[in-house]
């Protein structure tokens, strides 16, 4: 499986959706993504600015093994920044494997793997970010009409991992 997302965002907001582990072909996961979305929350860029409240809007599609998203993110200060990920799903190993775009200059790696409605990722960035290279990220969707996004970082080399932004949205 393999899926490109492109999307004009808030500098760090990702956002797409893969299959799930051990599925050579689930549409019915994938659709989960398909449709209008809308919602928000707290994100902050580096461990050292304070959050803002950012509303965002998407259009998914879906199909039995491809998914993308594109949108927007406004704060108080319109701000949108271009990212994007290349995401390749091995279903022999259950693992996600990509690069994402959105938080610096050049590509950070992903590595993931699923469990029930939510996929954990392992990112690791182009260059040092609060003090290493390292981050999490997760994306949960139950079927319900409800997604979530959250990025997780520490906030500096070996300081204490905070939530970076937590984004929920629901379908239109």
């Amino acid at each position: 499986m393999r899926f490109i997302l492109a999307a004009s965002l808030l500098p760090g907001l990702f956002l797409f959706a893969p299959v799930p582990a051990g599925a050579g072909n689930d549409s019915d996961f994938s659709m989960r993504f398909a449709g209008e979305w809308s919602g928000g929350g707290p994100y902050r860029r580096t461990a050292h600015t304070l959050p803002v409240n950012v509303k965002c809007s998407l259009a998914g599609k879906g199909d039995a093994n491809h998914m993308s998203f594109a949108g927007t993110c406004r704060a108080v200060i319109v701000v949108t920044r271009a990212i994007g990920a290349d995401i390749t799903y091995d279903p022999a190993s259950g693992t996600y494997r990509g690069t994402y775009k959105g938080e610096m200059e050049g590509l950070a790696q992903l590595v993931g793997k699923r469990t029930g409605d939510t996929v954990q990722f392992d990112v690791t960035w182009p260059e040092i970010l609060n003090g290493d290279r390292v981050a999490s990220m997760a994306i949960s969707n139950s079927g319900q009409g409800q997604m979530r996004l959250v990025m997780k970082d520490r906030t500096s080399k070996d300081g204490p991992v905070q939530t970076m932004w937590d984004l929920t949205f629901k379908k239109r």
